[in-house]
């Protein structure tokens, strides 16, 4: 797994973004259902290379309720009353981690979420 090709620090953040998303989808798409499934797939970049997470990205795939990310707006970190509020930072670690967080509700394929991550030191 190209994941392995990374700092560990930076491995530590992708490995929590992806659980995050999965997390996300198994609470609120699929409601904790042990029935439901999805799928999670690393989708290689068209040419390989040893630049770790390059060019390719991870694919979630459910067939759940969907939601409007959007929606969501980013928490307010510097406000005390959320940062101690315990849940519902998942969005904001995805967004905050992700070089590009895309989600299509509702395909043919069912609900697509792609995370794609830069090789770029994080801050």
């Amino acid at each position: 797994m190209p994941v392995d090709l990374l700092p560990t620090p930076e491995q530590g953040l992708i490995v929590t973004a992806v659980y995050e998303a999965a997390a996300n989808i198994a609470e609120h798409a699929c409601g904790l259902d042990p029935a439901q499934r999805f799928d999670l797939s690393w989708v290689a970049p068209a040419t390989p290379s040893e630049a770790g997470l390059a060019g390719g990205f991870f694919l979630l795939r459910d067939q759940g309720r969907s939601f409007q990310p959007e929606a969501r707006p980013a928490s307010d970190l510097s406000d005390p009353t959320q940062r101690r509020r315990g849940r519902g930072l998942g969005l904001d670690i995805i967004r905050g981690v992700t070089s590009r967080f895309e989600y299509f509700p509702g395909t043919a394929a069912g609900n697509l979420t792609l995370l794609a991550f830069s090789n770029s030191p994080s801050p």
